[in-house]
């Protein structure tokens, strides 16, 4: 894994070709799952769940193109500010260094009140995250991946052929926040020398107020059924080990590269379309009552970005070119329900979409060519998980 690995739990949406405010769920905008429609065209579920409504869409946020070069990896909401970031690789003029291990840099842009007060703030993290003092080891970055109001970068330093008598490589991850004039700050959350019990990877697991990190020790060997996640919190204390008996069975958990989060002690993982549940407190799985294998849907369609809240998640999937925003309810027994999905009107080439809450509202962020320019839109829509 000497890769840049952008693992991004984010991608791709559109915007709307429609006037600057619009005010209702006009076009395309209409619920697809709702169980009921209102004459407003507010949707509702049967509960009396208010519906996602289309509060306002801007066609170019700022009123201008995207400050930042490069494709956008990641918006957010914070407090009032929208930031708007861009990691960019960055080659390293260095032996230790293959073409295939790059740095990078980080640009930042923020909005304030849909105006931009920070345009393109450039922070090269060289010297922060890749800060080995042995001139012969060499430091990668094994992955980067975004909560949703921090930037976390997982690094690690190998130490072969340095003669050093203990040459176990040292993971280190590395949480980055940004103030509202555009500095990024780096605090270092993890630094851990590998054992040798098997080989490790490390990972982020997302939570409504703060993230768990994960440490994934395995064999290579098809003979070792070592298979085991350490879930640990943000100051490295454990809060459970996860053991996979037989690696080869359906009851297999897999956290690298898939949905994973964290809500009232329940372990949710797997795809939007066939998630799992693991139980923190019963360290099992939560089963059907036959004993058979429990899968249930997030979100229809396929991942494209997605933000927790306390007991939900708001998501953004794709279905063949559509896009819709949807809102899911977990339960404390492990389940999920969709509760609302709408189709989000979009007129122009999707490239990303993001999504991201404030107080009032769920914003969608897409970027499209608007005008010739790299440009985000934005659709605002009423939160339906405050009631």
């Amino acid at each position: 894994m000497k890769k840049l690995m952008i693992l991004l739990l984010l991608a791709m949406l559109v915007a709307s070709g429609c006037g600057k405010d619009t005010t209702s769920n006009n076009g395309k905008g209409h619920s697809k799952i709702a169980k009921a429609v209102s004459n407003e065209g507010e949707t509702s579920d049967s509960e009396g769940q208010k519906g996602l409504t289309l509060v306002k869409n801007i066609d170019q946020l700022g009123m201008e193109p995207i400050p930042n070069p490069g494709d956008t990896d990641y918006i957010f909401e914070k407090d009032g500010y929208t930031y708007v970031l861009t990691v960019n690789a960055q080659d390293v003029e260095s032996e230790l260094f293959s073409p295939d291990d790059l740095a990078f840099s980080l640009n930042v842009s923020v909005l304030k009140d849909d105006k931009w007060i920070v345009k393109n703030k450039v922070t090269d993290l060289l010297n922060q995250v890749w800060n080995t003092k042995n001139e012969k080891a060499k430091t990668w970055t094994s992955s980067i991946e975004f909560t949703n109001s921090a930037m976390y970068v997982l690094t690690t330093t190998d130490f072969a052929g340095t003669g050093e008598s203990t040459e176990q490589p040292i993971h280190q991850i590395h949480r980055i926040t940004f103030s509202n004039d555009g500095v990024a700050q780096d605090t270092m959350i993890l630094n851990k020398r590998e054992t040798t019990e098997g080989n490790f990877n490390y990972g982020i697991v997302n939570n409504f107020e703060h993230p768990y990190l994960f440490e994934h020790i395995y064999s290579s060997s098809l003979d070792d059924n070592l298979d085991k996640y350490n879930i640990l919190s943000e100051d490295d204390k454990l809060i459970t080990t996860i053991t996979n008996s037989d690696p080869n069975s359906d009851s297999k958990i897999e956290l690298l590269g898939n949905l994973s989060f964290i809500n009232d002690g329940i372990l949710y993982f797997g795809g939007m379309k066939h998630a799992q549940s693991y139980s923190l407190k019963k360290n099992d799985l939560i089963w059907n009552a036959d004993g058979s294998k429990f899968e249930f849907p997030i979100a229809d369609g396929n991942a494209q970005s997605y933000s927790l809240e306390k007991n939900g998640v708001y998501t953004v999937t794709r279905i063949k070119s559509d896009y819709l925003l949807g809102y899911t309810q977990l339960d404390s027994d492990g389940s999920a329900r969709e509760i609302n999905s709408v189709l989000i009107p979009s007129n122009l080439d999707i490239k990303q979409v993001f999504v991201s809450e404030d107080s009032k509202n769920v914003n969608v962020y897409t970027i499209v060519d608007y005008k010739g320019k790299s440009t985000i839109q934005k659709y605002i829509y009423s939160r339906i998980d405050q009631k």
